[in-house]
């Protein structure tokens, strides 16, 4: 004997529709708090917004290293980082900080390495 469950088409694609607009309308919360961000219109934001990955890191780990190329924007979400020249300290930033945009803009290697803390 074998036992399935089923579900219809329109009901999966209403589920699945509903958490990607969750999932956009969360991180679109995120780019109205990016200071760079303000002079975009909600569909370029939601465009943005359907473009992010989520990555996580934990205490240690090492999100840009100075000197390195970067293909990537990042916009810390949660957590606390640091920006380091060398091995000293530049800053501690929280959310809604945002890092790599100048090194990916002008296709420069990254001015400063950026460590998670917590």
């Amino acid at each position: 004997d074998s036992v399935v469950w089923c579900i219809s088409q329109a009901s999966l694609r209403r589920i699945l529709l509903r958490g990607q607009r969750d999932r956009f309308q969360r991180i679109m919360g995120y780019l109205d708090q990016v200071d760079l961000l303000q002079g975009l219109l909600s569909h370029e934001k939601l465009e943005l917004a359907q473009n992010f990955l989520i990555e996580a890191f934990k205490p240690g780990d090492w999100i840009v290293r100075q000197g390195e190329r970067q293909n990537v924007w990042y916009i810390l979400i949660e957590g606390v980082c640091e920006f380091l020249d060398e091995d000293q300290v530049l800053a501690t930033v929280r959310p809604p900080q945002y890092f790599g945009e100048r090194a990916l803009l002008k296709d420069k290697p990254a001015e400063y390495s950026v460590r998670v803390t917590s």
